[in-house]
C-alpha cells in the first residue's frame, strides 16, 4: 500500500475518498430515490476501491477506471433525477 509513502498514498487515494464520501452524501441526501441498481453500483464502488487498496494499482488500469467512472454516473443519475 505504502509503495509511494504515507504523503504519496495519501495524495493517490484522496480524490477517490473524496468522491465516495460525496456519493454517499447524495445517497444518504437522496434516500428514497435509492433502488437496488444504486445500491449495486454503490457495492461496485467500494469493491474496486477496496481491491486497489489490496493490488496497488488496478486504477491504472482503463478497465477498473471505466467501471468506477459508470458506477458514479449510475449513482449521481439515479439520485439527482
Amino acid at each position: 500500500i505504502f509503495n509511494f509513502g504515507i504523503l504519496g498514498f495519501i495524495l493517490f487515494y484522496l480524490p477517490y475518498i473524496i468522491i465516495s464520501f460525496y456519493l454517499l452524501y447524495v445517497i444518504i441526501k437522496n434516500v428514497k430515490r435509492v433502488n437496488v441498481t444504486v445500491l449495486l453500483a454503490g457495492l461496485s464502488i467500494l469493491f474496486t476501491f477496496a481491491m486497489s487498496l489490496l493490488v496497488n494499482y488496478t486504477f491504472f488500469f482503463s478497465t477498473l477506471a471505466m467501471l468506477f467512472a459508470c458506477s458514479i454516473l449510475i449513482i449521481l443519475k439515479r439520485c439527482k433525477q
